[in-house]
């Protein structure tokens, strides 16, 4: 799979939920990241996205239950 934030191949060693990746870089920074950091606004950006892709699929019904982005 491919990280939702880094666009990097996210190997097992991340997080995966909701039918996307994080790679443990990313992941490790997400953790450790403050509000007040500029790669907060990456994170924000990275996390709205996928949900706003997730209601609008869901939405227009092309996703079911179960089925991954």
């Amino acid at each position: 799979m491919e990280c939702l934030v880094c666009r990097k191949v996210a190997n097992t060693d991340g997080l995966a939920f909701c039918g996307v990746a994080i790679c443990a870089h990313c992941e490790g920074e997400l953790m450790s990241v403050s509000a007040d950091r500029p790669e907060y606004d990456a994170f924000v950006h990275a996390l709205s996205r996928m949900w706003q892709e997730r209601f609008s699929a869901s939405r227009d019904r092309r996703l079911r239950d179960g089925d991954h982005m």
